[in-house]
């Protein structure tokens, strides 16, 4: 059963109150047979009506029900009684503790998202926070919930070995990296360099991704979501970014600041590679180096 656990680990919880529930059954047969053994044999009935009121007392008193119309009748009986009572309360709490182990672990995002409501309704308590403030949390808070982000994958991988890492971060982020054509058809290699260094990144309508003029240190890949690129002090709209785009080269590759700046639209979620990374890997990639130069040559003239 231990190991029928530690292989099946997306069951782990269930398969713990099962074996649970079968201990329990094995348990409620043998005190059974010790109530039996007990209070003797009824020959007015057969052996296997016998065990059947021998285990229906059973059940009954572990459960904590103790209907009464089996009670001993000598001291050994009570005190047998007794212990049974004992068990039965012990093994009612561990089931109703696993029971709720099991429902609070299985939507770690869900049990995140209300604990950061009950935080938010703490803080408005506490302080005052603008009514238009107030709206723009709950609406991020539910818009993580809905995109699952209760969970932190990165200090999951932070322990594990380079190349178990790696594997993860190309299963975990398999669906993400799809969507941008940059890394369609790529080799296997390139795509473990990229994912392992890729960070997630959620910005709410209205956010600043970065600003003209600010320094380069990220290159970012649009997953899901609508960006603005905007110039100038009137924050002219370039361009709209959607979906597999990605952006924030041109500041990398001329070591310049921002040449404009980009704002998010809708909710977005997006992932970002630090510029030393970028810059190894597309060092060690020359094709791929070649198709960003020439999106971000296009992009500078264009801006």
């Amino acid at each position: 059963m231990r190991n029928i656990r530690q292989r099946e680990v997306q069951f782990a919880n269930v398969l713990s109150i099962f074996f649970f529930l079968f201990w329990i059954a094995h348990f409620a047969h043998w005190l059974a047979c010790g109530w039996l053994a007990l209070r003797g044999i009824d020959t007015n009935i057969s052996i296997f009506d016998n065990y059947v009121k021998s285990l229906y007392w059973t059940v009954t008193t572990i459960t904590t029900v103790g209907y009464g119309d089996i009670t001993p009748t000598s001291t050994w009986q009570t005190l047998y009684a007794m212990l049974v009572e004992v068990a039965g309360v012990g093994a009612y709490g561990y089931l109703i503790g696993k029971l709720a182990t099991h429902l609070n672990k299985r939507d770690p995002a869900k049990n995140k998202y209300l604990m950061n409501l009950e935080n938010l309704l703490t803080l408005i308590k506490l302080r005052k926070i603008p009514k238009h403030l107030q709206k723009r949390l709950r609406e991020y808070y539910a818009y993580s919930y809905r995109q699952k982000h209760g969970f932190d994958e990165s200090k999951f991988l932070e322990g594990l070995p380079d190349s178990l890492k790696s594997e993860l971060s190309i299963s975990l982020k398999k669906e993400a990296i799809e969507k941008i054509p940059l890394f369609e058809q790529q080799n296997e290699d390139f795509l473990e360099e990229v994912a392992v260094h890729l960070k997630p990144l959620v910005s709410t309508p209205g956010d600043y991704i970065f600003k003209e003029g600010d320094e380069g240190k990220n290159v970012y890949f649009l997953i899901s979501g609508e960006l603005e690129v905007l110039s100038g002090v009137e924050e002219k709209i370039v361009s709209i970014l959607h979906e597999g785009d990605f952006f924030g080269e041109i500041a990398l590759f001329k070591n310049v600041p921002r040449t404009a700046s980009v704002k998010a639209v809708t909710y977005c979620d997006l992932y970002t590679l630090a510029k030393a990374r970028f810059d190894y890997v597309l060092n060690k990639y020359p094709d791929i180096k070649k198709v960003v130069m020439d999106v971000a040559e296009s992009r500078s003239i264009l801006h």
